[in-house]
């Protein structure tokens, strides 16, 4: 589409493409926000240890409204999130005969946000081109 503008209506234009611009790419990520939120939560779930289950089955999704920022999703476990974080990450561990020890982390939450992420990028930029 081009059109032909004088030099001083040349700025309005440009003004009025990157407002439809932004218009376009707050519709989009508006659908792609949730569906990122879903994955990530599935990611973790069918990643996560499961010993009784209880731990994979906790994780949820929750929308959080900004005023003028929009909304939000947060991606946390409603039952067992005192443990994430040392599932997560490698800590020190003491057993019943007072001797040190130390676990691994198993870095699900970040795998999975990483991959979001990039999900997510590359998303947004496939809708807003096509």
């Amino acid at each position: 589409m081009s059109k032909t503008v004088g030099a001083e209506d040349f700025r309005m234009e440009v003004m009025q493409l990157l407002d439809e611009y932004g218009k376009d790419a707050r519709m989009v990520l508006n659908d792609t926000i949730p569906e990122a939120a879903d994955i990530c939560v599935k990611m973790i779930r069918g990643n996560s240890r499961k010993q009784t289950g209880k731990y994979a089955k906790g994780w949820t999704k929750k929308q959080q409204y900004y005023r003028g920022l929009g909304t939000s999703y947060v991606v946390y476990n409603r039952d067992r999130y005192r443990v994430a974080h040392l599932l997560e990450r490698s800590h020190r561990i003491k057993n019943q005969w007072n001797t040190y020890g130390s676990t691994v982390g198993d870095n699900v939450i970040r795998d999975a946000t990483d991959y979001t992420e990039q999900w997510l990028v590359t998303e947004t930029e496939k809708r807003l081109k096509g």
